[in-house]
């Protein structure tokens, strides 16, 4: 459940007892709510908490050259967030919001 936000963009505590508390006052949980609930993906696994604690160690050292060095990555990825449909429609509901 605690996980770096690098890997976790949200504060899953927070989040976990916003709706809890929403509950316990006999609400329903409202949009906002949901759409929070299913824009968090899956925690990651050991070997990506491995990666990423290694990743952000030699970034505490000031090793800064395989960050520098990845414009590929960058680019995969901006394409894989503009042509993913999940997301697409993610962002439409959270344009409603």
């Amino acid at each position: 459940m605690f996980v770096p936000p690098t890997l976790w963009p949200f504060n899953v505590q927070d989040l976990l007892a916003d709706r809890l508390t929403t509950l316990n006052k006999g609400k329903r949980l409202n949009s906002r709510h949901l759409l929070l609930s299913d824009l968090l993906p899956e925690p990651p696994d050991e070997t990506v908490c491995r990666v990423v604690a290694d990743y952000e160690l030699r970034v505490q050292k000031g090793i800064y050259e395989n960050v520098v060095k990845t414009q590929t990555k960058y680019s995969q990825n901006e394409l894989a967030i503009r042509t993913n449909p999940e997301l697409r429609r993610q962002w439409a509901l959270s344009r409603r919001t």
